[in-house]
């Protein structure tokens, strides 16, 4: 299993930055486009849709969506549409602390999941593609950000398994996730310290040589809230009774699996340094 997560990321991670650096702005709202409609077949199947016609609709309306988003989103909106991101994985935070309350196993409410999977998945298109273009909340440093924040999230998942192997003891949601401890949480901000320490001394971006502090809380906040983006797909799988979102990445699982971090990531890693840059 473990070789096959590493043989996944050593072909992934060469691809995503490629798209991340290469593609024109066009090219890469495509590409990101079709990651969100596997993303939102998986999540069909979160919503326990069993009906083909029924999954491929719920596909077909996040296209719609995403379409809608590319043809009419303007600078003047995408602050508040990332800032009403923000505050759904806010709520979300509330929802996983209080799971099953709300939300049985076994249950089915496709309609309830479906609405969810609307504000998990069109937020990362807008975040995504506003962090890879140059505009106002990247400046000219088009790439950079984008991929700042994946590393960020890396590093928060390889410190948060490290740490929550080696001192894990305090639960953090055993309802959702009974592998995940405060210690892994401990483990996962000491990796998002560290990638912000490498970008201030060698990454030429200078808003983070003048206001490290601010870039270091925005890092951090990037981090905590990925975290609920994790939980909240691992409390919707749990309530749908699967273990995976999908096959589709050996040793992985789904598109949702490896995203579901980068879901609540993005828009509050967009959102806050759009802050920082304004």
């Amino acid at each position: 299993m473990l070789k096959q997560r590493l043989l996944a990321a050593l072909v992934l991670l060469p691809l995503l930055l490629w798209a991340v650096f290469a593609m024109p702005t066009q090219y890469f709202q495509l590409f990101i486009a079709v990651v969100l409609l596997i993303a939102a077949w998986e999540w069909s199947g979160i919503m326990q849709l069993q009906e083909l016609p029924k999954r491929l609709g719920y596909v077909a309306l996040i296209g719609l969506l995403t379409a809608m988003l590319a043809r009419f989103i303007g600078p003047d909106i995408t602050s508040p549409l990332l800032l009403a991101a923000v505050l759904f994985w806010i709520v979300a935070t509330a929802w996983v602390l209080k799971y099953p309350l709300g939300l049985q196993p076994g249950t089915r409410k496709p309609l309830l999941v479906g609405i969810v999977g609307i504000a998990v998945l069109l937020p990362l298109w807008i975040a995504a593609c506003s962090l890879q273009a140059a505009g106002p909340i990247t400046g000219p440093d088009t790439g950079w950000w984008l991929t700042i924040m994946l590393f960020l999230i890396f590093a928060a998942d390889t410190g948060g398994y490290t740490f929550g192997r080696l001192f894990g003891k305090t639960k953090l949601a055993p309802h959702v996730s009974p592998g995940k401890t405060w210690e892994g949480v401990g483990g996962a901000l000491f990796g998002a310290a560290l990638i912000v320490t490498i970008v201030w001394a060698f990454v030429p971006l200078p808003i983070v040589k003048e206001r490290p502090f601010e870039f270091l809380l925005v890092a951090l906040l990037t981090v905590a809230i990925s975290i609920v983006g994790d939980l909240t797909e691992s409390m919707f799988k749990r309530h749908s009774g699967l273990k995976d979102s999908g096959n589709i990445i050996p040793g992985h699982g789904g598109i949702l699996d490896r995203v579901d971090s980068i879901c609540a990531a993005a828009p509050m890693f967009a959102y806050g340094l759009s802050r920082l840059l304004a």
